[in-house]
């Protein structure tokens, strides 16, 4: 690891899910170069895995879907930071999102059963 990381994450086991480097690298299509200014930057910031004397780094679907979501914009035209702040819009989009889903299936079943009795001809129940 290079003294220029930023605030890497140590731990002794992968994520049950990480994805290594090698993985990121094909998937996502970006050079090692690349995919290492982008950790510098902070874009992403994956585990490091450590056993013993060897250490690698390790990256989360999400982060994943991140990086490859900035290679998109990139590739389009965008520059690294207008594709980031696309990223980091999405990402929050996708948040609310999920609490806003979460929210309501938590709400009371019998408020969707009271919009089912409304009449054939008027949508609003009236």
């Amino acid at each position: 690891m290079d003294s220029n990381d930023v605030n890497p994450v140590y731990r002794r086991q992968a994520p049950e899910d990480g994805i290594s480097a090698g993985t990121v690298l094909k998937r996502v299509g970006l050079t090692r170069a690349r995919l290492r200014n982008w950790v510098r930057l902070g874009l992403v910031q994956p585990v490091v895995v450590g056993h013993g004397t060897r250490a690698w780094w390790c990256y989360t679907p999400e982060m994943v879907s991140r990086l490859r979501w900035i290679k998109e914009h990139i590739d389009e035209g965008y520059t690294l930071r207008g594709a980031f702040a696309k990223a980091m819009k999405f990402e929050d989009f996708e948040r609310q999102r999920k609490e806003l889903a979460r929210a309501l299936a938590s709400q009371p079943v019998a408020a969707a059963v009271d919009v089912g009795r409304a009449s054939a001809g008027d949508p609003f129940g009236g």
